[in-house]
């Protein structure tokens, strides 16, 4: 990964992590509640991260002319990294949960950055 592809995948990390988020503030009340079911925001929250997760991993690998598994691999980690640590920083103390908790609720479903990143770049090769 170059500075350039480095760069693009710092900025489209932080969007993953910044989109949902900001959807997210529209299914609480004034009083920071739920104004739907738990289970249906939250699956929600897992179809608006696959698809923006798609969506940026599409035009991540746009312009990549090879090394698309390694690539895969390396953005989907690091994409996953960026939003542990985004989420340790700025959400954990808001849900006042351990990390433990944390990981269990939201961060688990972060795996889907690495697996379609991965994904994508496998079948980028394949076709290679």
């Amino acid at each position: 990964m170059n500075t350039k592809q480095f760069i693009k995948a710092t900025l489209f990390g932080f969007l993953i992590w910044l989109v949902p988020l900001i959807i997210s503030f529209g299914f609480y009340d004034q009083e920071r509640r739920l104004v739907i079911e738990e289970t249906s925001f939250k699956s929600v929250m897992v179809v608006v991260l696959c698809a923006v997760v798609v969506l940026l991993s599409v035009r991540y690998f746009k312009l990549l002319k090879g090394d698309y598994i390694r690539q895969g691999l390396l953005l989907g980690l690091w994409w996953l990294v960026i939003n542990l640590v985004l989420d340790t920083i700025l959400l954990l103390p808001l849900l006042k949960v351990s990390f433990g908790e944390y990981f269990m609720q939201i961060g688990l479903r972060y795996l889907i950055m690495p697996i379609i990143a991965f994904g994508t770049g496998y079948l980028l090769r394949k076709r290679q």
